[in-house]
């Protein structure tokens, strides 16, 4: 039997997941992914492994972003990318310093 905060989790994650899928379908962010050798499906497939409280900072870090255009997303874009790539395990920036 599940709880009801497991239930609301559940749910939660997947919505968030899928706010973060809608970044990854922009063609500007597959292109700064590629860049670092690394596919929107290769992001996707690493996405359920994350934490609910990583994919929610992950979200809200994301709907946080100004709405623009692909011309201002390299400024705009890095934080929640880096994010990405360092939760799904593409970088490891954390251990650096």
């Amino acid at each position: 039997m599940f709880t009801t905060e497991q239930i609301v989790a559940a749910v939660t994650s997947q919505e968030n997941i899928e706010r973060i899928d809608l970044l990854l379908k922009r063609e500007d962010v597959k292109g700064m992914l590629l860049k670092h050798k690394i596919t929107a499906a290769d992001i996707r497939q690493r996405l359920p492994k994350l934490a609910p409280s990583e994919l929610q900072n992950l979200a809200d870090q994301i709907a946080d972003m100004p709405e623009t255009d692909s011309s201002n997303l390299v400024a705009l874009a890095p934080s929640p990318l880096i994010l990405l790539l360092e939760l799904t395990g593409y970088t490891d920036i954390s251990t650096s310093f």
